[in-house]
Parts: C-alpha cells; structure tokens; sequence
C-alpha cells in the first residue's frame, strides 16, 4: 500500500474551486479530504443498494442487475440527494454499455466502473474534481472520455487498460495525473494536456501508442508539455543536465539509475516528482534551486551516498520519506531528533521520552516519527496544521498524544499500530483519513469534539479491538485528552468476539467476491447483521482477501477474517500416448495465474502420484517421460499463482481439472 502525506500531488486533488490556479497556489489552498462515513444500513431501491450518510445524502454501494446494458443513475433516493457512488459499485456489470452519471454526484470511488469491458463512452459530471483510482480501469471497449473543466486531479490507474482508447483531451484543470493513469491504452496515440497538468506520476502513459512513437525519435529524453518523463537509454549514466525547458520532474522519472553521480536542475523546475531519483545510489550532492516549491514523496529515497543537499526556502512541501535512506539526513537526525527544514518535521526518530514537538512547526510529515519505540507521549503545539501519513505508525510506546485546535487534518495510518490509550480529536479535524488509528490494541476512548468530523469509519479504526467512540461539545477545550462526554447516552455497550468466514476459500471470477460470515459477541451470542458493517478488501484478485466487521449502534469493535481467492482452473484437451511417454495439452488460463501443474499417478485416486511444474501461463502442453511401457497412467491438471501472504511467497491452487485415463506404448 502506499504510504501518502499531503504532498503537492494531494494538495492539488483536493483544492477548492472551479479556477486554474498556478501550482504556488494550489499548495497554499489545498482543502481537506472530503471523506463521509456510510454509517447507514445498507437498503435497496429497485436495483441499488445504498447507504444513508452522516450528512443525511445518499452512497451507492452496489447494483445488483449484472446482465444491464444501460443504467441511469438517480440524483435523488427516497428524497435524499445521491452524492457518491461508493468503490467497485458497478465493477460487477460486465454488459453494461452505457451510464448516465447525474451532476450531483460528487465522488466515484475507487474501482466503481473497473471491469466495464463493454462500456464505450463516459461523461463524467462537473461536479467531480477528483477522478479515483482505479474508477474506469480495464473497460476495454472505452473508446470516448469526456472530462470537464472540474477535475483537478486523475488518480493513479484511472483509466489503465482502456485497451480501445485513441485519444484524451485533459482539460486546463488538471494539474496531477496519477501513477499509472492511462497505462496499457495501446492504441492511446494522441494526448492533449495543457501546461497546467505538471505532477505526472511514473509510467502514466506507460504501453501507450504516444509513448511508443516518442521513444522513436532521436532526442535522449521524452518531455511532455515541459514535465520530464523519462531519459532513454539504460541506466548507465553518470551525470545529468536537466533541459531548462521543464518546469517538473515526473514520478520515478530518475528512479534506479545507480550509476548517476551528478544532477542539474535548472530553476525552471518548480516540482520534483514521487520516487524521482529514488535508489539513485551514486549521488552524493544534490542541490535543488529557489524555483521548486514542492518535493514529492520517497523522492531521493535509498540515495544511500546521498550526503549534501541544499533545499531553498521556496519549498513549501516536503513529501512522505522523502530523504530517508539518505546519508544525509542520518546526519542530520544525530544532531538534533527533530529535523525541521522550512517549518516542516521530516524526522524525529532519535526523540526520546516525553516529546514536545517545536512551536516553529507547522506541519509534520509523513513518516517523521514512524517505528520510534521511543517515545512516550507527544504534545503537538497549535502551530501545527495537519499531520501526516504514517507520521506515528509503529510508535508502540505512544500511550498519548495532544492535538491542538489548530489541526485540521490527521492523515492515513497517521496513529496506526501505536500504543494509544485514549485520544480527543479537537473541533477544528475536519477530515481523518483511512486507517488513522488502525490496530491500536490499548486504544479505548475516542471522543470527537466535532460531530461533522469526516472519516470513514471502518477505516479509521480497523482493528482496533477495544475502541468506543464519543462525540463530546465542540466548545469543550481540545487540547487535551479528556473522554469527559464518552457516556455513549447510557446505552449498554457489548463487544464483538469472533468471526468466521463461511469458506476458506473462492475461485477468481474477475469480480470482487463477498462470502457471509458468522460473528458472535462476548456473551456467546450470534450478532445480527444488523448490528455490524462489513467491509471487503483486496477480494477480487488472486489472494489473501479479508472481512472487516465493525460493531454499530449498541455493539463495538472490529474484527477481521480471511479467505483465498484461488486462480480459475482448466481442463486437459488431449494427452497423446508415445513410447513411454505422453505430451499432455490443455486449455490455457492467462487470468490471475502464474503457470500450471500437472499432476499422474498410475492408479485413480493418485496415490504416490509426481508432478510436473510448467511456471509460465502462456505454455500449455508439457512431455512426461521414463514412464513404464504398456501402462495406465491417471492424468489431471490444475492452475496455480505466486502471491505474497503476510509477506512470504505461496502458491494458491485452482482445483484439479477431471482426469483422463491413458495407456502409454
């Protein structure tokens, strides 16, 4: 997952209006994430399932029709307005042919359309400013997108494997294009982009026929609309002009050269984007000129000999582990545990104790504190504005932490995995994003102090066993962490227990999957699924997918299970006997899998049965021989894919396929 900090990249997604701004500007405005929590039951209107949320609008989370070709979405259900369509909604409509999206919609989550393959065309609503990730992936007959003047930001794989898609005009709006954004559109030939569009992520149009027809031309470089997008060649170079023709560094656009020693960036570059030179291991001086203002996230990550940097004050932004792994920066935490540069804290790992953090700060970043064991409580001063992602993850020793009225926002996994007791979150958060305080096993007492506070959350508390959440009096003093309104209005609170997934195991289908599951409360009692939400992830693809039940109304806490999902399998077409010998064929199953096995035995139920491994999908037949002449042999076959479970590589099988009997001569 990627670890994220309101960087330039976000700063630029979320900010208000409807105007171009320069990208000074869109780092001073950004506005907080507008996140919403589903807290509603789910309910049904005609096709729809739906959640009423805490603003009293309306989410669509799923349509039910598979075999539709044509929907029109509602603005307005039971009276309420419809806002937001909620991640993988519509994944599942594999003949859906056209949509109509009303303005009032505000949000498409991520993956809502992905897997549309037969839907041609899209318009997407004025009233969006961000297009999610993952929201038209893979709608393989996509032929016409029409973008407004709204959007200010296309997320990361946005529309990649949009196989049919020959051209895109992205409109003056759009500063950020994401990671990945328009990869595997092969036949994506003609791109028009405004000079406002400067932070492209890597390989944004990687597998596109523009980029194939721009590494045809003769220039070592390819520049789009002044952002670098790639140098040409192998990675061999030493050093490096940059041409004072580009005014950003795109993502990862450096990324792995570990012979490149020396770099000059001309001031024309306002933006250093995500990973630019990350794991280049041979720089050891870098100085960065009074033009750029921002520096995306691990963008001189892993620069081990990295030891002299020179960063100007016109940086505004630093991004989420920009410099670790640097020479540089251990340095510089041995002299000080609290590396500010430009009012931002990039690092405290050498803080020890009782920690205030310095009233020069106003802003920490992410990943500033991450995996300090050392620190016991943090007092934040009101200078701080936002706190960033992952900025005390792992901090197992934090019991407490001060939030002052001057924070607005709290980013992802900002708390996670911490050894919080009790936190109150001031008036002044308007938005906390996912997992913020995710697996806090000592976390018990959350009070928000601002009702309209937004968050998701599932999410925000995903397990975090023990936690119950209050909403106290936005005039009470935040800057501490009293629990003094946490009365949960004098009803009964009773815990979740346990919960068990009803199968161990799925077959990959290309659309997300959602087995029921059984929870049961601390009292023994099975829970109604009405006392609980369930949340699925990473449960489309071959894998480890997991269930997140969080308790509702009188019942608390998140519990979490897990099933695989196990590659397709296929079938033997034929096995053709020879001299002691047979070449076995079968159908091929490129989706969602590594390679095969092939499994013979010479009795039915296969004991002492061997195997042969085929470790490419794309081959499908394979000679056994040294067998015994005149002999039966029972064969059979099955599909298999390399994923990484709680960071170890496995293997997860398809079923085998029938087996057929043959004699070998």
């Amino acid at each position: 997952m990627k670890k994220k900090f309101l960087s330039v990249l976000l700063a630029l997604c979320m900010v208000a209006g409807t105007a171009t701004a320069s990208p000074e500007q869109m780092i001073v405005q950004a506005a907080e994430e507008d996140i919403v929590d589903p807290v509603g039951d789910d309910l049904r209107y005609g096709n729809y399932q739906y959640q009423v949320q805490q603003d009293g609008t309306v989410m669509i989370t799923k349509y039910y029709d598979d075999e539709t070709t044509s929907i029109v979405i509602p603005s307005e259900i039971d009276g309420k307005k419809v806002t937001r369509i909620w991640e993988y909604a519509f994944s599942s409509c594999s003949n859906l042919v056209s949509v109509s999206i009303p303005n009032s919609i505000d949000t498409i989550g991520e993956s809502a359309f992905s897997s549309c393959k037969k839907l041609t065309n899209i318009t997407i609503p004025n009233s969006i400013d961000t297009i999610s990730r993952g929201a038209f992936s893979n709608c393989e007959n996509l032929t016409n997108i029409v973008i407004p003047n709204s959007v200010k930001c296309i997320e990361k794989n946005a529309f990649s494997g949009c196989y049919s898609l020959t051209g895109i005009t992205i409109p003056d709006s759009v500063t950020t294009i994401g990671n990945s954004a328009f990869s595997r559109c092969y036949k994506l030939e003609d791109i028009q982009i405004s000079d406002a569009t400067y932070d492209i992520g890597w390989e944004a149009f990687s597998a596109t026929a523009w980029l194939s027809a721009a590494f045809d031309n003769d220039d070592p470089y390819i520049i789009l609309n002044h952002v670098l997008i790639e140098v040409k060649g192998d990675k061999s170079i030493t050093n490096f002009t940059i041409p004072d023709s580009v005014t950003s560094i795109a993502g990862a656009a450096f990324r792995g050269f570990n012979n490149l020693t020396t770099v000059t960036i001309p001031d024309s570059v306002k933006y250093i984007g995500d990973y630019a030179f990350n794991q280049c291991t041979s720089l050891t001086n870098v100085t960065i000129p009074d033009s750029v203002i921002g520096i995306g996230e691990f963008a001189f990550y892993s620069c081990d000999n990295l030891t002299n940097i020179t960063i100007p004050a016109s940086v505004m932004q630093i991004g989420d582990a920009a410099f670790y792994g640097t020479t540089w920066l251990d340095n510089e935490a041995k002299k000080s545990p609290f590396v500010v540069i430009n009012n931002i804290l990039i690092d405290g790992s050498t803080a020890s104790g009782n920690v205030n953090i310095p009233n020069t700060v106003t802003y920490i970043a992410g990943h500033a504190f991450y995996e300090n064991k050392n620190i016991t409580s943090v007092t934040i001063p009101s200078t701080v504005t936002q706190i960033g992602a992952y900025a005390f993850n792992e901090c197992g020793n934090l019991k407490s932490v001060t939030i002052p009225t001057s924070v607005t926002k709290i980013g992802a996994y900002a708390f996670s995995s911490s050894g919080l007791e009790s936190v109150t979150i001031p008036a002044s958060v308007t938005a906390v994003d996912e997992y913020a305080f995710s697996e806090c096993p000592n976390l018990k007492n959350v009070v928000f102090l601002n009702p309209s506070t937004k968050f998701v959350y599932w999410r925000v508390f995903a397990d975090s066993p023990n936690v119950s959440v209050s909403y106290g009096d936005q005039d009470q003093n935040t800057d501490n962490n009293s629990t003094k309104n946490n009365n949960n209005n004098g009803q009964k609170i009773i815990a979740l227990s346990t919960i068990k997934s009803s199968v161990t195991s799925v077959t990959y289908t290309g659309k997300a999957q959602q087995p029921a599951v059984v929870i049961t409360d601390t009292t023994g009692q099975t829970v109604d699924s009405s006392n609980y939400t369930l949340t699925y992830s990473n449960n489309k693809n071959v894998g480890q997918a997991t269930v997140t039940a969080t308790g509702i109304g009188n019942y608390t806490g998140t519990l979490t299970a897990v099933f695989n999902i196990v590659p397709k399998g296929t079938n033997l077409s034929k096995v053709t006997v020879k001299k002691k010998s047979f070449l076995a064929k079968w159908k091929k199953q490129s989706a969602q899998t590594s390679g095969y096995e092939l499994q013979y035995a010479t009795n039915a139920k296969f004991k002492g049965a061997k195997i042969k491994t085929v470790k490419k999908n794309k081959i499908t037949s394979i000679a056994v021989k040294k067998l015994k002449s005149k002999k039966k042999y029972y064969v059979r076959v099955r599909t298999y894919k390399t994923v990484k479970i709680n960071g170890k590589s496995m293997k997860l099988y398809s079923n085998w396929s029938k087996a057929k009997k043959v004699k070998v001569k």
